[in-house]
């Protein structure tokens, strides 16, 4: 059991500069015991810039999850996987 959960939302489709954004959607959830990318926008500039400006460090992430196979989220996962190489995956069954 976790203690405390933390979302941080990297992108969701609605402008908060400085973040960029773009049709798609990105959260962080962090515990006391692990974290977690689920899904990773559409496009790697985006998840660069909005990591960035948030602060996040993607060597932290301990999994990464793909909800569904459409580009507006998993757009990102390009940029994801160049900064935090060798991170586990999981993907959905569904479309």
């Amino acid at each position: 059991m976790v203690k405390w959960v933390k979302l941080t939302v990297i992108n969701d489709n609605k402008p908060n500069p400085p973040l960029l954004n773009d049709w798609g959607w990105s959260v962080l959830i962090e515990t006391d015991k692990w974290t977690l990318l689920y899904d990773a926008d559409t496009e790697s500039r985006v998840m660069e810039n909005n990591v960035r400006a948030l602060g996040i460090d993607l060597n932290r992430v301990d999994a990464a999850f793909l909800s569904h196979y459409h580009a507006d989220h998993y757009g990102g996962f390009k940029y994801v996987g160049e900064v935090r190489r060798g991170v586990n995956g999981v993907c959905s069954r569904g479309r």
